[in-house]
C-alpha cells in the first residue's frame, strides 16, 4: 500500500471542514474514495464536501514517498 496526500484546491472549504488528508491505499482512486467516506461518515447520500475529495478538479491527490528525511507530512488547521 502507499500513502497519498489529498488536498482541496483553492481554499474551497468552509469552517469546520477537512481541507486535507493523508490516506493509506492501494491507488489514488481508492485513496480519494476513503477520504470521501471519512468526510461523509454515516450519510446515505454523498455530501458536497465528500464530492470535493473525489473530484480531481476540486482536489489534488499525490503519492507521498515513504523514504527520505524526517518531516511532518500534514499539519492542517482550519478552525471555525
Amino acid at each position: 500500500m502507499r500513502l497519498y496526500l489529498i488536498e482541496i484546491k483553492n481554499e474551497n472549504y468552509g469552517y469546520d471542514e477537512y481541507d486535507a488528508m493523508v490516506v493509506r491505499a492501494h491507488n489514488a482512486a481508492q485513496a480519494r474514495e476513503l477520504a470521501a467516506k471519512k468526510v461523509d461518515g454515516q450519510r446515505t447520500e454523498p455530501s458536497h464536501h465528500g464530492k470535493q475529495f473525489r473530484d480531481p478538479n476540486q482536489s489534488t491527490c499525490r503519492q507521498v514517498k515513504e523514504e527520505g528525511m524526517a518531516v511532518v507530512v500534514l499539519a492542517s488547521f482550519n478552525a471555525g
